[in-house]
């Protein structure tokens, strides 16, 4: 993942709540900052619980309103990453009603 070209696509309001999801900033520029010097940073900052849940969750609608298409995008792909990374097999559709275990392979 290339964090600047992520950062091309993030609004305000999308920096805004990777800040206050994180608790390790005090600021946008302090996140800025941070991620001109670790860039591998935003990875890890799309992969909280806690932004996901604050996206996600039942009571959540006002911070998926406030969130850019793109970061809504991002989070998700970054949590489904996340979760495959432990999973043994998925279960695949081959046909109506019909559903087998795929494994690693």
């Amino acid at each position: 993942m290339n964090a600047a070209t992520y950062l091309e696509h993030l609004t305000d309001a999308d920096l805004s709540l990777l800040v206050t999801t994180s608790q390790d900033f005090d600021s946008i520029e302090d996140l800025l900052a941070e991620l001109r010097e670790r860039p591998a940073l935003l990875g890890q900052l799309l992969r909280q619980p806690r932004l996901f849940h604050e996206l996600f969750s039942a009571e959540a609608d006002a911070a998926l309103l406030r969130a850019s298409p793109f970061l809504a995008f991002a989070v998700l792909v970054h949590r489904t990453a996340q979760d495959l990374e432990s999973a043994g097999f998925v279960s695949e559709w081959i046909g109506p009603g019909q559903r087998v275990p795929m494994f690693q392979v």
